[in-house]
């Protein structure tokens, strides 16, 4: 089993790093081998299923890997809050589509999955800049944010793990990797709570690797926190 990870997608703007064109090694994957695109997905945008929705959706099902992915600020919640809820390698997650060729996975708030051995915390959400320019439960969800318990939770099940993993896997990060990596200039910060609660994480957890989208840029900082967006999946396990 491999493991890899890759930014926003926001069906169908960014999803051309999926395509073998682009990412030509996915030939030689399996069902066994794994996809998570972190947060801003974008396949669960519409009230309900729409023909360009199905359409994608069975296109990525018919790719040879497991596809999994954590929310961000783009989701439509309401229909995320719906899906079933089914167990993979140890931790929560929501069967958002299943066909005769596979399932697509949202990888929930707080939980930790176990992956040839490693540990994996991820954590959803981030507050979006330009939700005054959008409309509550049509292109903007207040879920976007994460409550006190799924933050409580997230905190529970990783002191259950010694509050030690291997990889984290966010939409946003921490607020202080924000701000000393200056991925928002200063004049266009928002306080975003998800950011808040994740700089506790950082305080609190030791891990190896965090991994994380939501910025629009691809850069790698010591190695450590690496930022997804331009570049193909990369795998980390």
């Amino acid at each position: 089993m491999s493991v890899f990870v890759c930014g926003d997608t926001h069906i169908p703007i960014d999803i051309a790093k999926l395509n073998m064109k682009n990412w030509p090694e996915q030939k030689f994957l399996t069902k066994e081998d794994i996809l998570v695109v972190l947060g801003d997905f974008g396949l669960l945008w519409e009230p309900d299923w729409s023909d360009e929705e199905i359409y994608w959706a069975k296109w990525l099902t018919n790719k040879p890997f497991q596809v999994c992915f954590i929310d961000g600020n783009h989701s439509n919640f309401v229909r995320l809050y719906q899906a079933k809820e089914g167990m993979f390698h140890g931790g929560k997650v929501g069967v958002v589509y299943e066909d005769e060729n596979g399932r697509i996975l949202h990888l929930k708030r707080g939980e930790i999955f176990t992956f040839n051995n490693k540990t994996v915390f991820t954590f959803g959400g981030a507050q979006s800049t330009d939700k005054a320019h959008r409309i509550i439960g049509r292109s903007w969800w207040p879920e976007e944010v994460p409550n006190y318990a799924e933050c409580d939770y997230a905190l529970t099940n990783l002191e259950k793990h010694g509050n030690c993993v291997d990889f984290i896997l966010t939409h946003t990060t921490a607020f202080s990797t924000i701000t000393d990596f200056n991925f928002v200039p200063a004049s266009e910060r928002v306080d975003d709570p998800t950011a808040r609660f994740l700089e506790e994480v950082k305080r609190i957890v030791q891990f190896r690797q965090w991994h994380f989208g939501h910025f629009h840029t691809s850069a790698h900082i010591d190695m450590k926190y690496v930022c997804h967006y331009n570049w193909s999946p990369i795998q980390i396990i």
